[in-house]
């Protein structure tokens, strides 16, 4: 027990008891701080080791090129839809339509909707184009009235379906 001088024989002077409390509390907090910095060692620990343990696989190694190429292969086969964008950089010649760039959207197998820049007559001219298998049709650039046509772009070959 901590005694104050000039003070009976049991006397507890009141600002060496608050010191001992503090002293005491001082000691427990940090008996607990050691205690939280070993636990979060070990969660740390833990944690780097089920990191390691995932990057490392079980396959022993990162896959191969041709492994990638299948696994892609494997995952575009799956798909049922997608958006385009077409740019053609030699559009070829005799046509009386030529597409020289085309955005648009895909429905796997054989469905096609876009909007098309083309040349006509050595104009360019927007155009919008609708193909549903081997139905193709697309707006006259001047009315824009739908009018049915053939050999503009068939989804199969953009799919490789």
């Amino acid at each position: 027990m901590v005694k104050c001088r000039g003070a009976g024989a049991n006397t507890v002077c009141k600002p060496a008891l608050l010191k001992l409390i503090e002293h005491h509390h001082f000691q427990q907090e940090a008996l607990m701080y050691k205690q939280l910095r070993h636990l979060q060692h070990s969660h740390m620990l833990v944690v780097l080791i089920l990191l390691t343990l995932v990057a490392c696989g079980s396959g022993g190694g990162p896959p191969s090129a041709q492994q990638l190429i299948s696994n892609a292969q494997k995952a575009i086969q799956k798909v049922t839809s997608y958006h385009f964008n077409l740019a053609v950089d030699n559009p070829g010649t005799g046509a009386t339509l030529v597409i020289k760039s085309a955005d648009g959207d895909i429905l796997v197998p054989d469905k096609l909707k876009a909007n098309a820049s083309a040349l006509v007559l050595g104009n360019v001219v927007q155009v919008q184009i609708i193909t549903i298998g081997d139905k193709e049709y697309l707006t006259d650039p001047i009315t824009g009235k739908w009018i049915p046509t053939t050999g503009l772009i068939d989804p199969r070959s953009l799919s490789d379906t």
